[in-house]
């Protein structure tokens, strides 16, 4: 272990400040003297970076409005990236929402991103748009449990219970979606609707006598309002013709036979709505309220 002698001293003037240093050996001082080494005091205001006195300051590429940095490391990094201001910066993305664009590779629908890092992110990752996503998701989604018998009969009993689902279900909007939907499923699967043939032959020849050209299921098919098959239908003169069967005299049949009296009027608004009974054979007008 090297003992200094701290009686002997060597000293020397910083050329700078003039302020005393002082050294432990004679080797180290002459080196300063040879080298004229500054104090610490001035060494370390030497090594900082002098600011300017406007400051760190770059004009906007957009606007040439002034731009201010508090450090040089902030002011340069701008500078090599022409930045923009901030006020640019908000208004590009508010109104040049295609700077910050990425197209969905499966549907080819333009995606718009709020900043870069997210559009960058998209890119990596090759994102897909919203409905691609949930369809592409879908596929690997196990639902063989919706097909078992005991998860349909749970949320049958689910829905039996449900106060919304029968407020939903009572509405004539959602019941005439319902009668349309199954038509158009009717229509697909190439089946035919049930019909009457008796009806049709005294509907055509009723028609004949009185001067009607009504159209039924064996004259041009059936014509479909809000989801209903009218028996006959004179669409010149505007005239509806219904044939009842012996079973719409059951109650519960007759009020449904009300509903559909009341949408048809209100669809169509014909000039007569002839009504035949077969069991009591009866024929009467629902518009007029008088037999035929």
């Amino acid at each position: 272990m090297i003992y200094y002698d701290m009686s002997k001293t060597w000293k020397k003037n910083c050329p700078k400040c003039g302020e005393k240093q002082i050294y432990s050996t004679k080797y180290v001082r002459d080196v300063s003297l040879k080298n004229n080494v500054w104090c610490n005091k001035c060494r370390g205001l030497q090594k900082r970076i002098k600011i300017p006195k406007i400051g760190w300051t770059k004009n906007c590429p957009l606007c040439n409005c002034e731009q201010k940095y508090s450090c040089k490391s902030s002011f340069t990094n701008a500078v090599k990236k022409n930045k923009i201001c901030l006020k640019c910066l908000g208004t590009s993305k508010r109104i040049h929402n295609g700077i910050f664009q990425h197209i969905c590779n499966k549907c080819g629908k333009k995606l718009n991103y709020s900043c870069r890092q997210s559009l960058n992110i998209a890119k990596k990752n090759n994102s897909l748009c919203r409905n691609c996503a949930t369809k592409e998701s879908a596929k690997y989604i196990d639902r063989s449990f919706q097909k078992t018998d005991e998860y349909r009969n749970m949320m049958s009993i689910s829905l039996k219970n449900s106060k919304l689902h029968k407020k939903i279900m009572a509405s004539q909007k959602i019941k005439e979606k319902l009668r349309i939907a199954k038509l158009k499923q009717i229509k697909k699967l190439g089946t035919q609707t049930n019909f009457n043939p008796k009806a049709c032959e005294f509907i055509e020849n009723w028609g004949k006598k009185n001067g009607y050209n009504f159209r039924h299921a064996l004259n041009g098919g059936e014509i479909k309002i809000s989801g209903y098959s009218l028996d006959g239908y004179d669409k010149e003169k505007n005239i509806i013709f219904e044939y009842d069967e012996p079973k719409h005299n059951i109650k519960c049949v007759k009020e449904k036979d009300k509903v559909r009296e009341k949408i048809l009027i209100e669809k169509l608004n014909p000039s007569h709505f002839f009504r035949y009974d077969e069991e009591q054979q009866n024929l009467y007008d629902v518009i007029v309220r008088k037999e035929g």
